[in-house]
């Protein structure tokens, strides 16, 4: 597992790569907490992080990284 600054980018990559591979179709959305959701914030522009929350709906969850339907 990466351990550098974009260390959560590649363990949401992972969480929706995998319920792909699980279930055929990509998921609507991902629950993450929310040191995640702010490190996530910090490594991309505002226009990026808004192209990639119009494709998958974030909902904060104090659990770890999971794709859902």
């Amino acid at each position: 597992m990466p351990n550098g600054h974009d260390k959560n980018w590649y363990r949401l990559c992972g969480a929706v790569d995998g319920f792909r591979s699980r279930y055929g179709r990509w998921p609507t959305r991902v629950r993450v907490p929310g040191l995640i959701m702010n490190d996530l914030r910090n490594l991309f522009t505002e226009r990026d992080f808004l192209t990639l929350t119009s494709k998958v709906q974030f909902v904060l969850d104090d659990a770890r990284i999971v794709a859902d339907d």
